[in-house]
């Protein structure tokens, strides 16, 4: 392999989970997210990680399909009433239950409620066709060039929110100076 594209092997091994779901005739390859809200068509659409995903890994499971699977950060919760005498599940708005016996008396019990989380994963899919892995293997290609001939496309908006903290390329970008980069063997 070459440099290159062993670089990009080594950042493309890094997905979750390939898995055989009903319904699809491939496996996926899946990385896992946690969001505060779900996710849109959009997010898989424009994602390049789950087009490098699949450029350098579909081989591997015979398929051309990529995915999230969203885990939602924030998740409803419902209330739920249960009698503690007769165990019936409140449907009204009724202080005590409301549920009638065999002889048509009402039961009049106390609701003992319950908070019950509904938490929200979506499963994304999509198959990504070689015309998309293309493009995005140019463009990689491209950037991998320009560094080697530190060449740097700056994204001055990630500059100190970079996972948290300033990013590791913030003196080459800013000041010229290479000296804090380590390359990787």
């Amino acid at each position: 392999m070459t440099g290159d594209k062993e670089a990009l092997f080594r950042f493309a091994r890094y997905f979750d989970m390939v898995l055989e779901i009903d319904g699809y005739d491939k496996p996926i390859i899946f990385d896992l997210k946690t969001a505060a809200q779900p996710y849109s068509k959009q997010d898989i659409d424009l994602t390049q990680q789950l087009t490098l995903y699949a450029a350098m890994k579909s081989g591997d499971y015979n398929t051309d399909l990529v995915g999230y699977v969203v885990l939602c950060k924030n998740i409803p919760k419902d209330t739920v009433s249960t009698c503690k005498t007769c165990g019936n599940i409140k449907n009204s708005n009724h202080k005590t239950c409301n549920a009638l016996d065999a002889s048509g008396k009402r039961c009049g019990g106390s609701w003992d409620e319950k908070i019950v989380p509904k938490p929200e994963v979506q499963v994304l899919v999509e198959k990504k066709d070689v015309n998309q892995i293309n493009d995005l293997l140019i463009d990689y290609g491209n950037i991998i060039l320009a560094m080697k001939q530190k060449i740097v496309y700056k994204n001055t908006s990630k500059c100190t929110n970079w996972y948290g903290g300033v990013c590791s390329f913030y003196d080459a970008c800013h000041k010229g100076d290479y000296s804090k980069l380590v390359k990787k063997k």
